[in-house]
């Protein structure tokens, strides 16, 4: 029998993490003895003549003045008057929970070919591409053109799963032409709809009314729509929600990890498996996350026969019960796309946790075993998922599991 026991009991732990506080930018390193300088705040009303606007920081979000002023020491390219061409303005971040927000003004003197809105996109892209890249493999959207406060603009939509935090980071971007120079706002948050939140704050430009620096329906037009995994190998495709951010790297060193500490009989079965996908969702209510690994039947001599399957979801259904308050349904056989397939529907509870949802299926692909694990602290989050489409050779997509297979809500 094909045990799944040990990466079953890590991928759904892994599947529900909580977001820590984000790391100081002034914590000093483990190999400091000096002590950090106490931190320099500046208001919370921001005003910049040059641009002619201002803003107030929401409430809790603070602006570091010390960190602000030591990253402008970085910029040192300048204009032909001697003026910085980039100029941070603000950093600003709560202390407490994961909400930043950075405000730039880049100056046209420098900006070759003037400021079009080609260019406000080119800026909006980079500058949030390098932004969250800075903290694992960034997912992005296309730049969407738009008017703030009848400025010219264009904002960017995008995420990635940061190691240093323990969760998913969604960050959106916009840049509006102020006469010739350029002013960008980048948001932070741990949350799609937090940092939608933290982009709707209101700016004001020349004594003119407040208006949202990114309005809430151009937060959602901008939002990634959907991913695509490919599997070109076995020529799958599978589309899935764009709010997830690849969290591949640390699922990878838990696998790593698992295979160092299993029993001899089980280091095989764990060395033959390969992650493909695993990715986090975290909205202000729910944690999700998508696991799709592939298990290559040749590297442990295993024979594919009629009963594969069915000693797949004896592993998974073991490996489940390890966790408590465990409850799993008997396996159900059915047709994927034509291809022979098997789903266990359950629910378990990590400690001090919430019960959770989690359904597996199972495919056999090629000679090789396919599975796609979903778990979410919402059921019906879980049962949106299995609605995922999946394609085999280039044919229509079909859901993942059927919704006659799931069960009734309660």
């Amino acid at each position: 029998m094909i045990s799944f026991l040990p990466v079953f009991a890590f991928s759904l732990a892994a599947g529900l993490p909580q977001a820590a506080p984000p790391q100081s930018q002034s914590q000093s390193s483990p190999q400091s003895t000096s002590p950090e300088p106490a931190p320099v705040y500046g208001p919370s009303h921001i005003q910049s003549d040059s641009l002619h606007l201002s803003f107030d920081l929401p409430d809790g979000i603070q602006f570091r003045k010390d960190l602000t002023d030591a990253t402008n020491k970085k910029f040192d390219k300048k204009s032909p008057t001697g003026a910085p061409c980039t100029l941070l303005e603000t950093i600003a971040f709560n202390p407490k929970i994961l909400n930043r927000i950075y405000f730039y003004h880049f100056n046209g003197d420098c900006i070759e070919g003037g400021v079009t809105q080609e260019r406000l996109r080119s800026v909006a892209a980079k500058g949030l591409t390098g932004i969250l890249h800075a903290s694992g493999k960034e997912s992005m959207t296309s730049p969407l053109d738009f008017d703030m406060a009848a400025h010219p603009a264009a904002v960017m939509s995008g995420n990635v799963f940061s190691e240093a935090n323990h969760g998913v980071l969604f960050g959106e971007m916009a840049c509006a032409a102020v006469a010739k120079d350029i002013a960008c706002w980048t948001f932070v948050s741990s949350t799609l709809s937090k940092t939608s939140r933290l982009a709707a704050m209101p700016v004001q430009f020349d004594g003119q009314p407040p208006a949202p620096i990114i309005p809430a329906d151009i937060s959602d037009l901008v939002a990634l729509p959907t991913l695509t995994f490919h599997d070109d190998q076995r020529h799958i495709e599978f589309t899935y929600p764009g709010t997830f951010a690849n969290a591949q790297p640390r699922a990878a060193g838990l696998i790593a990890k698992k295979a160092e500490q299993a029993p001899d009989n089980q280091k095989a079965a764990i060395e033959c498996m390969k992650i493909l996908l695993s990715a986090d969702e975290i909205t202000d209510t729910d944690r999700s996350n998508i696991l799709i690994y592939r298990f290559d039947t040749t590297c442990d001599k295993i024979e594919v026969t009629s009963s594969t399957l069915g000693n797949v979801a004896k592993g998974m259904i073991k490996g489940i019960k390890q966790l408590s308050h465990s409850k799993i349904s008997k396996p159900v056989p059915y047709k994927l796309a034509g291809h022979d397939a098997v789903l266990i529907d359950g629910t378990f509870q990590l400690k001090d946790k919430p019960e959770a949802s989690m359904l597996d299926a199972c495919v056999i692909v090629s000679g090789d075993i396919l599975c796609w694990q979903l778990s979410s602290s919402s059921v019906d989050r879980a049962h949106k998922l299995a609605a995922s489409p999946i394609s085999f050779d280039s044919q229509l997509g079909v859901p993942l599991i059927p919704a006659s297979l799931l069960p009734k809500p309660k």
